[in-house]
């Protein structure tokens, strides 16, 4: 994929950086993905991608509408139009795809958050730094999707040497979940307001999981009709 990412670029790369400002939601998806691309390389692989299929399908299309219409000319003209749109369409859904592994991302996060913030509230009794408490969590959540944001924030503040809050924000701001949004934007304002800390996540995590019971009331009462 390295190779077929550098010859998109090269082909495309202009092209791709002129319409970069009509999609500038691609930069942010594919943060919320983590997909690791640039927006201008991601459009340029979008660009040769349907380029190729468009290029692959008229032959095809040609020869199935040549034998059932039996006329060169309009089968070359129907088969380079359906070509076209095609590519289009696929061009389009590659566009919205880093979207799809975000919000995939985003489920599973959602799923994971009540229980982060159980562990952050009980884990906060013992009066560790907040990154220290994230450094612990990331190792409980390590084999989930919760684990990766919760180890950029170890990241941002052990290797990049950002402050806890400035580390937190960063994941915040590209978080495809709203529950850790919200729960790491409680935390940031809990930090800079200098609030108890362990009393907000108590309080988030009985909202959690107050919610939670709700839901499953209601998809229950929906199951029983």
């Amino acid at each position: 994929m390295g190779f077929y990412r550098k010859i998109s670029f090269i082909l495309f790369g202009e092209v791709a950086n002129k319409i970069e400002k009509f999609f500038p939601e691609v930069k942010l998806e594919l943060k919320r993905a983590r997909l690791v691309y640039s927006a201008q390389e991601y459009l340029s692989i979008a660009i040769m991608t349907s380029f190729i299929i468009f290029l692959c399908e008229i032959p095809s299309l040609a020869f199935i509408f040549g034998f059932l219409f039996k006329t060169f000319l309009f089968a070359f003209i129907t088969s380079f139009t359906v070509s076209f749109f095609l590519s289009i369409g696929f061009f389009f859904f590659f566009i919205q795809y880093p979207r799809m592994i975000a919000n995939r991302r985003a489920k599973r996060i959602d799923r994971d958050v009540p229980v982060l913030a159980l562990y952050l509230s009980t884990i906060s009794k013992s009066n560790l730094p907040i990154s220290h408490l994230f450094r612990i969590l990331t190792r409980i959540f390590k084999r989930k999707e919760l684990g990766e944001e919760l180890s950029s924030i170890v990241k941002n503040t052990e290797i990049f040497g950002l402050d806890i809050t400035t580390s937190i924000e960063k994941v915040a701001k590209k978080t495809p979940s709203e529950k850790l949004k919200e729960l790491l934007w409680g935390i940031i304002s809990t930090i800079r307001g200098n609030a108890d800390i362990s009393l907000y996540l108590k309080e988030k995590s009985n909202e959690f999981l107050n919610r939670y019971k709700s839901m499953m009331n209601k998809l229950s009462r929906n199951l029983s009709i």
